[in-house]
């Protein structure tokens, strides 16, 4: 599907290994999902990608770009700079709240505004670097960020369901699996000290637009039915 651009591709792959982030542990909760679950899938999917994206990426840069790439991530700087972007504001978080429940609780909807006006600032520069290409872009790049999340949404309520997890449990894995932390992969895309490239941003800027509108629908109809459920009983 996006084989008439490499570094689109690149790009789709370089989302694919980003974690869900705090988004899907907040969606989790307005879904009335397992939130400690999400959280914990977070977590760990977090540590183990630390290590796992910029491995990779390198390879996916090697297969579309061909080796001998100017292009391409230093394994040991990069692990430390994803550790700092993703770990450490975590633990600070939860070290926050540990020590001051009630200043952790106070400031909590102010730092999700913020947080969301910095994903939109990021994915508008994105846009704006590549702004005479964009609408190309966003054509071949869209297809393939709206297949990669309805499955990863679809496949994460299915499975779960063939494994006979609880109805919190089957709604958590399928925010978590179709949720990305497009932030994360933005800046491992367009980052001066990292992969220095926008066009590798497009695909994260659109599946961050996608992926909102998907798991709202979803987490709408499921309410809705959960209301259905209790009307009916």
């Amino acid at each position: 599907m996006l084989k008439e651009s490499p570094e689109l591709a690149i790009g789709l792959i370089i989302l694919a290994m980003c974690p869900g982030g705090p988004t899907s542990n907040l969606l989790t909760h307005i879904g009335n999902g397992d939130t400690a679950l999400c959280i914990s899938l977070t977590a760990i999917s977090s540590i183990v990608k630390i290590f796992t994206i910029p491995l990779m990426v390198n390879i996916a840069i090697e297969i579309y770009l061909g080796e001998g790439q100017s292009i391409q991530l230093d394994v040991a700087s990069s692990i430390i700079k994803i550790f700092t972007v993703t770990i450490i504001p975590a633990s600070i978080g939860m070290i926050i709240r540990a020590k001051n429940e009630a200043f952790a609780d106070k400031t909590q909807k102010p730092v999700k505004i913020l947080s969301s006006i910095f994903l939109v600032l990021i994915i508008l520069a994105a846009i704006l670097k590549e702004r005479n290409q964009v609408i190309g872009f966003f054509s071949i790049a869209g297809p393939a960020a709206f297949m990669l999340n309805i499955s990863g949404m679809t496949l994460g309520y299915l499975i779960p369901q063939l494994l006979n997890l609880s109805s919190q449990q089957r709604i958590t894995i399928s925010i978590e699996t179709s949720i990305q932390n497009g932030t994360l992969a933005i800046a491992i895309a367009s980052s001066p000290i990292m992969l220095n490239n926008s066009t590798m941003a497009i695909p994260a800027a659109v599946y961050s637009i996608i992926m909102f509108i998907t798991a709202g629908i979803f987490i709408a109809v499921i309410k809705r039915r959960s209301e259905e459920k209790q009307l009916a009983a």
